[in-house]
Formats: C-alpha cells, sequence, structure tokens
C-alpha cells in the first residue's frame, strides 16, 4: 500500500530534447527521448502553425545506448515501440530553430561562440520561461533551457546582421537629419530676425 502511494505521489521524470548548432550555424545535432512511440516524424512549424514535413540525416535510433533498427518513412521513421533516444541532424534556416512537440518536455538548445542572442532587436526565445548560461571557457557557448515547455523557438544572430543593424539605423539617422535640419534653419532664421519699424 505504501509502494503504491509512492508511486502515484512521485512525478513522472519528463522526456528531454537536445540540439547543438553547428560551429557555422547551418545545422544542428538533436538528441531528443521517445517514450512509448513506434514511430516519429520529422517536420517543421509554418507560419499558420501547420506542420511542414523536412528532411533529416545522419538518424540514429538508440535503445540502452545501442543502435536499434528502424525504417524511414515518407515522413519520418518507424520502429518497434519502445522508449528510445532519437539523434539526427537537421539544416537551419535563417539562423531559426523551432521544434513542436505533442507534450511538454524539458528542451535545451547550445549555441556557439560565433553567434549571439542577447540582443532583442536581431534574437527571438520563446517561449519566456527559459534559462540562459554562459560559459566563458575553451567552449565559449550559450545554453538556453526550459522546462516542461511544448514548443520552442530561438533565432540567433552573427557579427554581420549587427553590422547590418547598426548601418540601417545610421542610414534612418542621417535621413532624419537631412529632412528635419532646413526646418530648424528656417525657424531659427526667423527667430533671429529683427522687428519691423512701425
Amino acid at each position: 500500500m505504501i509502494l503504491l502511494l509512492t508511486c502515484l505521489i512521485l512525478p513522472v521524470s519528463s522526456l528531454s530534447a537536445r540540439y547543438v548548432i553547428s560551429e557555422d550555424g547551418t545545422i544542428y545535432r538533436a538528441e531528443v527521448e521517445i517514450a512509448e512511440q513506434d514511430h516519429y516524424n520529422f517536420y517543421e512549424v509554418g507560419i499558420l502553425g501547420e506542420r511542414i514535413p523536412v528532411t533529416a540525416s545522419n538518424i540514429s535510433l538508440l535503445y540502452n545506448g545501442k543502435e536499434a533498427p528502424f525504417e524511414k518513412t515518407r515522413e519520418g521513421i518507424s520502429f518497434q515501440k519502445g522508449n528510445y533516444t532519437l539523434v539526427y541532424d537537421r539544416p537551419v534556416k535563417t539562423n531559426q530553430i523551432q521544434e513542436q512537440y505533442d507534450s511538454p518536455r524539458t528542451s535545451t538548445v547550445i549555441i556557439p561562440s560565433a553567434f549571439r542572442i542577447d540582443n532583442p532587436l536581431l534574437a527571438v526565445i520563446s517561449p519566456s520561461s527559459y534559462s540562459i548560461q554562459q560559459f566563458n571557457n575553451t567552449t565559449n557557448v550559450s545554453v538556453v533551457s526550459w522546462k516542461e515547455s511544448q514548443f520552442i523557438q530561438v533565432k540567433y544572430y552573427d557579427s554581420k546582421q549587427v553590422q547590418a543593424l547598426w548601418a540601417f539605423a545610421q542610414f534612418w539617422i542621417i535621413i532624419a537629419i537631412v529632412l528635419l535640419l532646413p526646418y530648424y534653419l528656417t525657424n531659427s532664421s526667423r527667430g533671429l530676425k529683427p522687428p519691423e519699424n512701425e
């Protein structure tokens, strides 16, 4: 009876997903835990929230650390029902990674030192219940984590995008000066003009 109550009280450990972005930011390596499933589909989330099939490469299905057999399907892979760790590579589009799950899980995204996520004008991290760790060691990576999230999104940027942002800002500052300067000079000259004699 005590054992039964203990099992009911203790929370079930959540599944996890880990994504490591490559040094050049063009692909990411995923390690996704699967529980009591017999298939897995590879897809990305569209603008309207729809699931769009995508291609994955270097696929490995691990059962207790050993390779397990699987078959490729039109949308992903199929295998014998059970608990696995799925490892695969996927390309990154526009410096952004988005993942949506059937149920909440713990997720981690590891971003290499060549990219940044601290400027809100260039970076996007969602949902807002994330935590960030930055390691200033030999790897110098940023780690973004969520607990029990059903959807994650990370958009990162590089130094070229920072330069483009500053160039864009400077351009509009120059435009503003060009447009406002004649108005300012006109008003200033009127203010300095001596009053006419009656």
